[in-house]
Formats: structure tokens, sequence, C-alpha cells
């Protein structure tokens, strides 16, 4: 994977920005946390075309990931890219962050959340645009997806019952959208366990153990503000049920870590 150490210390300038944004909500399936693994998927895809990339395009591809979902904490709707670009623009101002893709950074944020994924150019794969949505997709997968998925249906007020279907429908059009776009590299054969772990999930006849993780959430969803204190939950609650998902998000989120840099 490409190294980016020249993009630390704004790395840790916008992650600190981000962290007293989402301090005021709670939203662990899209806080800080997420934005970093968007990050990290997003040099995922740079790595297919390094030659595509100057420094300063990877920089401004990393603070397009890490601003993308700062809006929901303003809003919880699906529809949130705006206001995304209105806390990035206040990180402009009050940093003095410049950048010759600014005008690229916000508009791969504000079209982010068009799910349709609609009057795309995708001949320009290694746009800002195109991957930023991809990246972020790609965060939807595998078990970390699962609990992501779940909760942020949860906070929109969509009916529980109702959750497994439109999750199956969403990740099928994000899952499209990367092979339409990266089908002729590796990516589809990285990611093709985790889409299909997240569609088990969802899809499975026996609804005993969806239902108990999706209520789980619901019961618990104001009781943890991250992804590690919901797992750390359920392995305390002791909920035999549960305990191998919340391990198996364990596992993604420190392979993730540990390759960050």
């Amino acid at each position: 994977m490409l190294h980016t150490p020249f993009c630390k210390d704004l790395f840790i300038l916008a992650t600190e920005y981000i962290n007293n944004i989402f301090s005021k909500s709670n939203i662990p399936s899209h806080d800080t946390s997420h934005h970093i693994r968007t990050w990290y998927n997003a040099k995922k895809i740079a790595d297919i075309a390094p030659e595509q990339f100057s420094d300063k395009k990877l920089e401004a591809l990393m603070i397009a990931c890490l601003f993308h979902d700062t809006g929901l904490s303003v809003t919880k709707s699906e529809k949130h890219g705006h206001y995304s670009t209105l806390i990035f623009n206040d990180f402009c101002k009050q940093t003095g962050y410049i950048s010759e893709y600014k005008d690229c950074i916000y508009k791969a944020i504000s079209d982010h959340d068009k799910k349709d994924y609609k009057n795309r150019d995708r001949e320009d794969k290694f746009s800002i645009y195109n991957i930023l949505p991809v990246a972020d997709d790609m965060d939807a997968f595998g078990y970390i997806g699962i609990f992501r998925y779940a909760e942020i249906y949860i906070l929109r007020d969509i009916n529980t019952e109702d959750i497994p279907d439109r999750i199956l429908k969403n990740v099928t059009g994000r899952w499209n959208n990367l092979n339409s776009i990266y089908g002729d590299s590796n990516l589809s054969s990285i990611f093709e366990e985790k889409y299909q772990t997240l569609v088990s999930f969802y899809s499975n006849d026996d609804k005993h153990i969806t239902n108990t993780f999706i209520n789980y959430i619901a019961e618990n969803v104001n009781n943890y503000k991250t992804i590690e204190e919901f797992t750390e939950m359920i392995i305390q609650d002791n909920c035999c049920l549960l305990k191998t998902i919340a391990k198996e998000i364990i596992k993604e989120t420190d392979a993730i870590n540990r390759r960050l840099y």
C-alpha cells in the first residue's frame, strides 16, 4: 500500500478537528474511525495506479475521505453531503488549509451521498470524485458493515423489521458501482468475501441472530460511543449469540489499524 508520511501532520490536524465535531454527537458507525478507514480504502484504490497520484492529489484525497460524512453530526439524513462541505469549509478557514484540488474535494464530498451513482464519468476512475464514494462503500462490507448499517438505519428511525431488506438493496448498489468502475482490478476479489459476509448475514433464512443483533443495537444505541465500546459491551454482557460478530469486528478494525501508515 502507498506510504503517505508527508500527509501525517495534516492527518493529525484533521482528525483532531473531526474528533471535536463528533464529540458533540453520538454516531459511532460514522465517527472519525469510519473516515480513517475510508482513507485506508482510498489508498487501496490509489495502489492500482500510483503513477496517477502526486503527493498533492493524495493529500486532497485524504482530506475528502476525512470530511465526507462529518455532516452526519448535523443531520442523520442520507442527504448529508452539503453539511459536510460546510464543515470542510470551516476547517479551511480555521486552519488555513489550501489546496489546488479544493474544488474537487468540495464536489466529491457534496455528491458522495448520491448512492444512485448517476451521471458519473466512470472512465475517470482515479478522480477524487469517483474514488471517495467507492472507498466509503468499502467500509459498508464485512462485519464492520453489519454493525454500521444496522446502527445508522436505527438512528434514522427505520422500522427494525425493514432493516435487512433495506440493507440488501443498498449494499447491492454499492457493490455494483465498485465493479462497474474497478472491475478490471483486484479490488473485487479483495472485498468480495466481506461483501458476501454482509449479504449472508442479512439474507439468512434463520432470522433469529439477525433480529437479535439489530434489536441489541436498538436497545443500546445510546449506551456506547465508539465501535470499540460496542464490541466490549457485547463481550461483557456475555451475549453468546453476538460474541462471534463482536470478535470479528475487532479483527477487522485491528487489521486496518496496524496498516494505516
